[in-house]
């Protein structure tokens, strides 16, 4: 009966993993990989900081933005940016970062990342 609750615990966890490998990270910080090159996204209200490693990476960004103290279901767009292997974008005074998604590109091979201040 013990290994008959064992196989039901591991075959839930798997589950959980299958799902949360394909959902993005809601938490302010994401972490992934393009390749064999690691990814991150770290989003605070301020600003969002996204990397790509590897030489001759592409990362792009791009946020949505609310006014300070206003609501975050009336969110607009930021313009995309671009850049080498670091990139960091800053919420102009009078607004709060939101979300951001970045865009990681290396050899050809394009992920994507999303995270929530």
């Amino acid at each position: 009966m013990l290994k008959n609750k064992r196989k039901g615990v591991a075959a839930l966890l798997i589950g959980c993993m299958v799902l949360g490998s394909s959902m993005s990270v809601f938490a302010g910080t994401a972490n992934g990989y393009v390749g064999k090159q690691r990814t991150h996204l770290n989003v605070t209200v301020r600003q969002a900081y996204a990397s790509t490693g590897g030489n001759n990476a592409k990362t792009s960004i791009s946020a949505k933005r609310y006014v300070t103290g206003g609501s975050m279901n009336q969110m607009v767009y930021m313009p995309t940016q671009t850049g080498a292997n670091e990139l960091t974008v800053y919420a102009p005074n009078g607004w709060d970062i939101g979300t951001a998604t970045s865009f990681h590109t290396y050899q050809g091979s394009t992920t994507n990342l999303t995270a929530h201040s």
